[in-house]
């Protein structure tokens, strides 16, 4: 049988206490270097700025479509907007008309809705110039259960954005399944609502309008 003496017991305890201070110190450290990884490496990935032109350059043209003033001339309600009207976060929304608008059948159920989503935007040059552009697609509603569907040119010139023509396309209450620019030509595939169709179209800008110059459609296999 083995006494331990008061100094073997304390020697004991202090070599306890240092194992559990090296794990402090060792799990404090190992934190540490997550946090500087994910700020020195992930963040300033991800973050737009300046020295990072491909993410600096979509937030732009995301924030120029979603915020966007867009001409109104083209769309199909009695009583439209004014000739231009801003998007803000994606839409616009007037109830019941405001001033100004000769309408003998305004009523407080009559309303204009226009929306659009970035996720069916598309970016690339339309005017020929170098320089890229942006085709946006605008959902109208303004009473009743119609939905109406648009395509807005956008040009880019230095730091400014310009819609330079809107045009109706698809069928009621349409939904994108693709748009894409290539070689300064637009092409985009719609869905019908119940029709079983999709309404693919190629447009191309001439002279600061869009023009359709192929047109088809397909059944929904």
């Amino acid at each position: 049988m083995y006494l331990l003496t008061i100094k073997d017991m304390n020697d004991k305890n202090r070599k306890t206490n240092w194992k559990y201070l090296l794990v402090l110190i060792l799990f404090f450290a190992a934190v540490s270097g997550i946090i500087a990884y994910e700020y020195f490496f992930v963040l300033n990935v991800t973050e737009p700025s300046a020295s990072n032109p491909e993410i600096f350059s979509s937030d732009a043209y995301n924030h120029a479509a979603m915020n966007g003033k867009y001409l109104a001339e083209a769309f199909a309600c009695e009583s439209p907007a004014p000739s231009i009207i801003q998007l803000s976060k994606g839409s616009y929304y007037i109830s019941n008309f405001p001033k100004g608008f000769e309408d003998s059948e305004a009523s407080p159920n009559k309303y204009f809705v226009v929306t659009t989503d970035k996720r069916e935007n598309a970016v690339g040059d339309i005017n020929n110039d170098g320089v890229d552009d942006m085709v946006v697609f605008l959902r109208e509603r303004c009473g009743g259960n119609g939905i109406s569907g648009y395509l807005a040119a956008v040009t880019k010139n230095g730091d400014s954005f310009e819609n330079v023509d809107v045009i109706a396309l698809g069928p009621d209450h349409p939904g994108v399944e693709s748009l894409q620019v290539k070689n300064g030509i637009i092409d985009i595939k719609l869905s019908g609502w119940n029709d079983g169709l999709y309404y693919i179209y190629k447009v191309k800008l001439m002279e600061n309008k869009l023009r359709i110059i192929e047109s088809s459609t397909e059944p929904m296999s």
